[in-house]
């Protein structure tokens, strides 16, 4: 009998398993990632005369889904 023709192969789930890792990595990727709007608002406190710039930055994912 021939050795060569009886090879172990990968089995199914193995590839199943790379498939959700892969996705499992680019869904925290998009949750670590933020997108911020280049418009930057300034604050200014009417009681203490401080004003402080503001930008709305929120998880890539948010934006991906809208």
């Amino acid at each position: 009998m021939n050795e060569d023709s009886q090879s172990p192969k990968k089995p199914k789930y193995t590839n199943i398993l790379y498939l959700l890792t892969a996705l499992t990595i680019l869904l925290v990727a998009s949750l670590v990632i933020e997108s911020c709007d280049s418009e930057k608002v300034e604050i200014c406190d009417t009681t203490t005369g401080e004003c402080h710039f503001e930008s709305s930055c929120r998880p890539l994912l948010f934006d991906l889904l809208n």
